[in-house]
């Protein structure tokens, strides 16, 4: 695996910010641009570690979170203080929390009682995970971090069987406002993933277009 970095603009080239002998996902900046986190792939035997890089300075892999489980689909809220993930534990998927990037001070959440691939809120005073295999729904659950971390109790949002999911990586993204969730549907008639890109151009114009005449 190579990670890079690009500025979204394209006035500069893109740069080698880190590289891994084994495969990697879910590739995610800290909040104040000093680190990326991603993951190594729990689907080949001994991988599923999250590590961090510092970017622009020594550039050394940090294992993070790096235990005989596989651990995968990392989260950072908002305040970059807090590292959630998903970590498989006796055969089954939880959401967990640690300090970052301070992961290996020994505090540590189980967020979920069966959950995976969780996302914070934009304001930081929630989490949104995956209970798959169980329910298929959408779940939430109320984050405090002072005085200390806590959770509170998990609420079903919407059923997903209909969307697409996938236990290596996040599949959805949260809206700005925390109201809305975008997710990918299956093809109609199959029930399996489309394996095809499909390109869109100019599609702003027509979206502003179609608001104007609501």
């Amino acid at each position: 695996m190579r990670l890079w970095a690009k500025r979204a603009d394209g006035t500069e080239p893109a740069t080698l910010v880190a590289s891994d002998s084994r495969s990697a996902a879910t590739g995610l900046w800290s909040p104040d641009g000093k680190w990326i986190v991603y993951a190594t792939d729990r689907g080949t035997a001994g991988n599923g570690d999250i590590i961090g890089v510092r970017v622009g300075s020594d550039t050394t892999h940090v294992p993070l979170v790096a235990t005989p489980a596989p651990e995968f689909a990392p989260a950072l809220s908002p305040d970059g203080r807090w590292l959630a993930y998903s970590k498989e534990v006796n055969g089954r998927d939880e959401v967990f929390v640690r300090p970052f990037p301070y992961t290996k001070s020994g505090s540590m959440w189980q967020v979920t009682a069966h959950g995976l691939l969780p996302e914070w809120s934009h304001d930081g005073s929630e989490l949104f995970y995956l209970s798959l295999g169980v329910d298929n729904e959408m779940m939430a659950v109320s984050v405090t971090t002072s005085p200390t971390f806590a959770v509170g109790a998990p609420e079903p949002l919407f059923d997903v069987g209909a969307y697409r999911t996938c236990c290596f990586g996040h599949l959805y993204a949260v809206t700005p406002d925390d109201r809305h969730f975008m997710m990918l549907t299956y093809p109609a008639g199959r029930t399996t993933p489309d394996a095809r890109v499909v390109e869109v151009e100019n599609w702003l114009p027509e979206i502003q277009a179609k608001l104007k005449g609501r």
